[in-house]
């Protein structure tokens, strides 16, 4: 029992043996508690060290032979409730420093073909739903063939539905045209006006992932931020909410009676 509240306090099971072995001693060599604790005088020695670097233990020359006392235990409780003190003192600067890694942004970048395969792995770990804007004209064939073959059927297969917001761009237009069968709903805008080349995704709640998959720069960004998060899905919102009601008013207009 005492040995273990001495260890939890920063002695190791040797140093907490030694000092409560100590305690009943006058000022000693190593050698007289080696005999108390089983151990060679060489250890004990070392051991005595410890306690002094811990400030537990005093060394002194008598006779031209090092001795050893222990600190009582009213000093050693003096010690930890000095290091508490201490510890408390900076507690204020500590949770400055924690809020400030909080608040910071993580960012997780990734290259090439092999780069942006991780960061959709990424993606299909960690969300259950999607949200994004893509713009798939660009799109190299080497990365159409990981997503229609790799990356796509995953997420159907995991029952991860996706929002997406695209042109009517020919390259985009397939993906409105396989919507239904691959978990998909697709908002589209005149390419004229919607020129993206590459795509940009919500998921997990507080990451957003930024791809270009062009032949001649393809890269990828994860940026793990509520607040950064929040303001992309508030502009995909509004836009997502235009486009139905656009779409809404070109039907009604189609089906009023000339």
């Amino acid at each position: 029992m005492l040995h273990d509240i001495l260890h939890r306090h920063g002695l190791s099971t040797k140093e907490a043996k030694a000092y409560t072995a100590w305690l009943e001693l006058w000022p000693s060599p190593a050698s007289k508690i080696a005999r108390n604790i089983g151990e060679s005088r060489v250890n004990s020695y070392a051991i005595c060290q410890n306690l002094v670097r811990k400030n537990v233990a005093h060394m002194m020359k008598k006779n031209n032979v090092t001795h050893f006392s222990m600190i009582s235990p009213q000093h050693f409780l003096k010690n930890i409730e000095s290091k508490v003190a201490d510890f408390m003192a900076i507690i204020p600067e500590l949770d400055l420093l924690a809020s400030k890694n909080i608040n910071k942004p993580r960012v997780r970048y990734f290259e090439w073909l092999s780069g942006l395969k991780r960061m959709f792995d990424i993606i299909l770990h960690n969300t259950d739903t999607i949200e994004g804007f893509l713009g798939a004209s660009a799109m190299s064939p080497w990365f159409k063939a990981y997503m229609d073959n790799e990356f796509i059927p995953q997420r159907i297969a995991k029952g991860i539905p996706i929002k997406v917001i695209s042109s009517n761009s020919e390259a985009d237009i397939y993906y409105k045209k396989t919507e239904k069968e691959s978990l998909r709903e697709v908002r589209v805008i005149d390419e004229k006006i919607f020129d993206l080349a590459g795509e940009i995704l919500l998921f997990g709640e507080d990451k957003v992932a930024i791809g270009m998959f062009g032949q001649h720069e393809m890269m990828g960004v994860i940026i793990e931020s509520k607040h950064f998060f929040n303001s992309q899905m508030s502009l995909f919102t509004i836009i997502w909410w235009l486009t139905a009601n656009s779409n809404n008013k070109k039907n009604s207009q189609q089906q009023k009676p000339s």
